[in-house]
């Protein structure tokens, strides 16, 4: 093999030799950065409209809640709970930026934002490293 392509399959392979708990650590880690996002985001969002804010407080709480349950109690229905959740997330985030968000009788769509790309990103990220464990775990054993 030349060297690029050993260089890339390395590059590919790595995270997949990370055991789960680096995985699950990472995914955790992430869930509080969301969280603290979600939260800065809630005061601006509940001075627009109260139920946006309101949405924002609920994902924040949610993604903490997700993160200690990454870290403390990682079993098949968190994994499940946190893809799920971030899916969900992402799909807002979205829709509301493609689509809109319903005012009246139309849609509005909003702007592409910093922190809602950023938050985004992660999400997606906690995804990957939830598949990644249900894939690392598939073989090995049935309660992960």
């Amino acid at each position: 093999m030349t060297y690029p392509t050993t260089l890339l399959r390395a590059l590919v392979q790595a995270p997949l030799a990370w055991d789960t708990s680096r995985w699950l650590r990472l995914a955790a880690i992430l869930s509080f950065v969301a969280e603290g996002i979600h939260l800065t985001v809630a005061v601006p969002q509940y001075e627009i409209f109260f139920l946006y804010g309101a949405f924002f407080l609920v994902a924040a709480a949610l993604q903490g809640a997700t993160g200690v349950l990454l870290l403390f109690n990682p079993g098949v229905r968190v994994l499940r709970w946190t893809t799920r959740l971030n899916a969900f997330l992402i799909g807002s985030y979205v829709f509301t930026h493609t689509i809109g968000v319903l005012i009246g009788i139309g849609f509005m769509r909003l702007a592409v934002d910093l922190p809602g790309t950023l938050v985004t990103l992660l999400e997606l990220v906690i995804v990957s490293a939830m598949v990644l464990v249900r894939y690392q775990a598939v073989g090995r054993s049935s309660d992960v």
